[in-house]
């Protein structure tokens, strides 16, 4: 097996192989302030008011910090608002750049991550099994 097979075989209960469809649990997901306020609309519209494991989720606002306009500001108070509202971490303005932290503090051999943005994919080269899911 490849390791990305060894991994969502741990992560789902079964061997699974290049080409199948998976249903695994995810260890770490993570939204920063670039597509994070879509992927909050889409929770809002679904009628989901919870995030189901916040220990294991994320956000961060660094991609456009500190804000240059209105719009982007008021995206980052949704953002603020719903980290507080789920309960989950939040890494404010002037924390750091996402992808640095979670390869410093988040990222693990092993784990499956999943999170806004197409640089994710770095945490392959800290042997998790790491993918970006944009809006697009």
């Amino acid at each position: 097996m490849t390791m990305t097979e060894k991994i969502f075989s741990a992560h789902s209960g079964r061997d699974v192989s290049a080409g199948d469809l998976v249903v695994a649990d995810v260890d770490l997901f993570y939204m920063q302030d670039g597509t994070g306020p879509l992927a909050i609309q889409q929770f809002k519209e679904l009628g989901v008011s919870k995030v189901p494991k916040p220990d294991r989720s994320i956000i961060f606002i660094d991609h456009t910090s500190p804000s240059p306009r209105t719009e982007l500001s008021n995206a980052q108070k949704i953002l603020r608002a719903f980290a507080k509202e789920v309960g989950i971490l939040l890494f404010d303005v002037g924390s750091g750049i996402s992808h640095q932290i979670a390869s410093e503090r988040f990222f693990r051999p092993g784990k499956i991550s999943v999170a806004a943005d197409s640089h994710t994919c770095t945490g392959g080269a800290l042997g998790s099994a790491a993918t970006g899911m944009g809006s697009r």
